[in-house]
């Protein structure tokens, strides 16, 4: 079996022979170079060598294949005892040295196009590293001999060979590099040395050089900026390694995270805007890899773009993400600055926006201008100006945009229709200002609801209907800017809501109680349920929900627990009355006895630390108070190069870490942080604002704080963490969706991963898609292309698609928006099926389909006359009265009324519906 990867060190004659040694040595050079990197290659198997137990000449070929360095055979047999050729070596010299295969031109006569080995023999001989064998010939089959083996790695070893010295069984010139060889272990004696050199052989002796002179090296070395302006390092240790150091710019050398996969990472700070130069360098001991240089180019912060939506917004396209903090030139700073970094000239004023919303990918916001937008000024140029106040996620501040922007909306609104029980919903597209008249099943509906954005136009309808089929029909709606909503129908179907609401669960937490139904309450009720505790009944309102969600409730007991003791056993159950959003009444539930506690713990640390600048969060079990604010805290710091020093750091106190970045720290959870502000003096810890890189032990002093229950943090704790190197990848991987027939194609903006082909990972309007969808990558691993079955989609609209659970090749993961999804006009991908078949004449017949049809050149149909498939000429075309039916046409006397006669599609092409969609395999007889 070949093994093209596999390196063997063939050379000529006039190479290896003593005589002319001298003079072909500068042309050795070049190959004894190229071989010096293979075999630095099987550096990785350093730490095997040292194992107790020596590896056999099979265990060793296999860790080679298994470390990525040869493919190995077809066959999964190493084949140790087969000799070497020069072909192999060949291949193997031009791939170590990177050379592409040569496709044109011929060196050597028995070396040509079409044989395997063609390009890299081109390659490797006109790179200098291989020469023929004489009259213009290679001899690509000859075999490469041990000691010709020998030399090459007493070379790369660093040895020197024995003078004046012979060995039994080895040419003369072979003696010293053989005599060198044996006594650094390199090889065995043996009693002969000029013999062809065996696979097994070229290994053993490889493995050998690796014990005496092994370089850590690097392979698969990128860096990844990311919407931040950090750049993510990643990449992979080839050989043995204690360190990986990343040093960016002119900055010192700084410890990435080296994982025992041999795999490492690091995130570097902020960076400027500008190229920045990236080192990487892995260590063993004194020893190191030779360097990897990368480059990155940090973009400035700039607008793309702009695009009029409607009559009153504008879409603001930046080329990074935005930031979002509340920092000042964040999208969350104050409500007057944000609206004040952008400005539209509407007749000579320049006007701010009265609202701005950031997108999900941080990179673009929506300004609206209310109350009544600009609507009067269609159709003329405004002056667009975003200032330089705005900063990017990584405060890169932006260069002031101006721009003339079109005040012009040629696109209709459009609208959808769902069933949310107990009312059907209609949803547009963009606001609506004027509103048209509503019909069910024909007859005018006056008695809906709406919902309005914050300058009153309506952005939903809510229609509420009896059970059954009913059909909903918009007329003459018109968005700000004046354009008609297309007269729209659409049939949906309600459900009588008949089954009454249940309770899930109840159950205790400390002096909690949780209590869980089957489905939401109704949301206008000023009493949501009645809680009954030993006997008195309690009233829970919507301030007790959790989590937003209408069925979900924790009450607080605590009052209820008798004073003078911390615990009590009381029957709890939810009193009959309760209702859900269709007005069913539940009933009372079973009576359950909790347990309920007062809380007499005092919090205790949860193990999380978020760093952000020079501020330390430390996550407790629970929401905290200041009890009493330390002015410094004792910090243990070990940095990078392993020095440690102990500081009594100056810090600020305060709770709340603002985990979703939403401006506020009054979300759930974010009350359970302790915010420790280190001061900018303590330069031991902090370089530029900044933690140093290196781990940290902060102690918190006893009675720092306390719970709502007033529980005191009665001992000191420690928190750890480390700063200044990242182990996690980042949610960057976005996609864009388009639609043809029933084929979808995801282009992603990383390369994937096998786990990306489930259908389950694929959701449309939130379900999966079928299970027969024929799912595969589209000539890169960045594409992914859905083949839906017929018949998924049964009628043409817009739909949600979206993507969840899909990891990047580099474990990047999904952005917020591919899970949330993107809308998409999906047309039905139903086949048009034969239906019925008339003989018209005896030259023609008629097959209808089941909807319209579209006829070009026809293939794949065939007619069947009593039994037999007939071979005449047959022409087809399409039936223009009501273009559901295809016309076939034959010679003369063709058809008969007491002749059988059947049509057969069978993977029929020309015939289409009006989406494209072909006609499905089946078959009619005519009458």
């Amino acid at each position: 079996m070949r093994d093209s990867s596999y390196n063997s060190s063939t050379q000529t004659k006039q190479i290896f022979s003593r005589g002319g040694e001298k003079k072909v040595m500068k042309k050795s050079l070049s190959l004894i170079l190229a071989l010096a990197l293979v075999f630095g290659l099987f550096a990785n198997m350093a730490a095997a060598a040292d194992a107790p137990a020596a590896p056999t000449t099979a265990e060793k070929y296999k860790a080679l294949v298994d470390a990525g360095l040869l493919k190995g055979t077809t066959d999964g047999d190493p084949h140790i005892a087969n000799n070497l050729t020069r072909a192999e070596f060949a291949t193997i010299a031009a791939a170590v040295a990177g050379l592409p295969a040569v496709t044109a031109g011929q060196t050597f006569s028995d070396v040509k196009a079409g044989q395997w080995y063609f390009g890299a023999i081109e390659a490797a001989a006109r790179a200098g590293l291989v020469n023929g064998t004489g009259l213009g010939k290679f001899t690509p089959k000859a075999n490469v001999t041990v000691e010709q083996i020998v030399k090459v790695a007493v070379l790369l070893a660093g040895l020197k060979p024995t003078a004046d010295t012979a060995v039994a069984g080895a040419s003369g010139w072979a003696a010293g590099y053989i005599k060198a060889a044996i006594a650094a272990g390199l090889i065995s004696e043996q009693a002969s040395y000029t013999g062809a050199a065996t696979r097994g052989q070229a290994i053993d002796i490889a493995y050998s050089v690796v014990t005496i002179k092994s370089v850590p090296t690097l392979k698969d070395v990128k860096a990844t900026l990311g919407t931040d302006d950090t750049a993510a390092v990643t990449g992979t240790v080839v050989g043995k390694a204690d360190s990986v150091k990343v040093a960016v710019d002119a900055v010192a050398e700084v410890s990435a995270t080296l994982k025992d996969d041999k795999t490492f990472t690091y995130t570097t700070a902020k960076l400027a805007a500008g190229e920045h130069t990236i080192k990487v360098t892995a260590y063993d001991g004194a020893k190191k890899s030779a360097v990897t240089e990368l480059k990155v180019t940090v973009e400035k912060f700039t607008v793309t773009g702009a695009t009029v939506l409607n009559g009153k917004q504008i879409k603001v396209q930046f080329n990074k993400a935005v930031q979002e903090g509340v920092a000042s030139g964040g999208h969350n700073y104050q409500v007057s600055a944000v609206v004040d970094y952008y400005r539209l000239k509407l007749n000579s004023v320049e006007t701010a926006p009265t609202r701005v919303a950031l997108s999900d990918d941080k990179t673009a916001v929506t300004l609206t201008f209310g109350p009544t937008g600009y609507a009067s000024l269609k159709d003329t140029y405004a002056q667009l100006t975003v200032k330089t106040g705005l900063k990017s996620a990584s405060g890169i501040a932006l260069t002031e945009y101006k721009q003339p922007i079109f005040l012009a909306d040629g696109v209709a609104p459009t609208a959808t229709v769902v069933y949310e029980a107990p009312v059907i919903k209609v949803k547009f597209s963009e606001p609506i200002d004027v509103l048209g008249s509503v019909s069910v099943d024909g007859v005018t509906y006056t008695t809906y609801t709406t919902t309005t954005d914050a300058e009153g136009d309506v952005t939903e309808l809510q229609i509420t209907a009896s059970e059954g089929n009913h059909r909903v029909d918009l007329i003459s709606y018109k968005d700000i800017f004046g354009n008609t909503l297309t007269d729209f129908n659409a049939t949906v179907t309600v459900v009588k809501d008949s089954t009454a609401p249940t309770v899930a669960s109840i159950s205790s937490e400390n002096s909690k109680i949780r209590v869980k139904f089957s489905e939401n309450l109704m949301t206008d009720a000023g009493r949501r349920f009645g809680l009954s505790i030993n006997g008195v009944v309690y009233s829970v309102t919507a301030t007790e929900k959790t989590n937003d969600s209408d069925a979900e409730y924790l009450y607080d007991a605590s009052a209820i627990v008798p004073s003078g003791t911390s615990f009590v056993n009381y029957s709890v159950k939810v009193v009959a009355g309760y209702k859900d959003l269709s007005g069913n009444a539940g009933s009372e539930s079973s009576a359950s006895t909790l347990l309920l506690k007062k809380d007499v713990d005092a919090p205790a640390l949860d193990g999380a630390v978020v760093l952000k600048d020079r501020i330390i969060y430390v996550k407790y079990n629970e929401a905290v108070i200041i009890n009493t604010a330390p002015g410094a805290v004792t910090v243990k710091f070990t940095s990078t190069d392993n020095v440690v020093l102990t500081e009594s750091a100056t810090v600020v106190t305060s709770v709340g870490y603002d985990s979703d970045n939403d401006g506020n720290t009054t979300d759930s959870g974010e009350n359970q942080y302790l915010a420790l502000q280190v001061d900018t003096s303590e330069a031991n810890l902090l370089s530029g604002g900044k933690f140093k890189a290196g781990k940290f032990v902060v102690t918190i002093p006893a009675s720092t704080v306390r719970d709502s229950a007033g529980n005191i943090q009665a001992s000191a704790k420690d928190a750890s963490f480390t700063a200044g190197t990242s182990d996690t990848t980042g949610e960057s991987i976005d996609f864009t969706v388009v639609a043809s027939g029933g084929t979808l194609t995801f282009t992603f903006d990383e390369e994937l991963t096998n786990d990306a082909l489930n259908v389950n990972n694929y959701t449309i309007n939130g379900t999966a898609l079928p299970a027969a969808t024929n799912l595969y990558f589209s000539g890169t691993k960045f594409v992914v292309k859905a083949e839906l079955p017929s018949g998924t989609i049964f009628a043409s609209g817009f739909r949600t698609v979206a993507v969840k659970n899909i990891v990047g090749k580099d474990g990047n993961r999904l952005t917020q928006a591919s899970k949330d999804g993107y809308p998409l006009n999906l047309l039905e991908n139903v086949k048009p099926a034969v239906a019925s078949g008339t003989i018209v004449s005896a030259t023609q017949l008629k097959v209808a389909f089941s909807e319209q049809i579209v006829v070009s050149t026809v293939t794949g149909v065939e007619v069947w006359i009593n039994g037999s498939k007939s071979d005449a000429t047959f022409t087809f075309s399409a039936d223009g009265s009501d273009n559901k039916g295809l016309i076939i046409t034959a010679p003369a006397n063709t058809f008969a009324l007491d002749k059988t006669i059947v049509v057969k599609l069978v993977g029929a092409a020309g015939i289409v519906d009006v989406n494209s969609n072909g006609a499905a395999d089946g078959e009619v007889t005519a009458k």
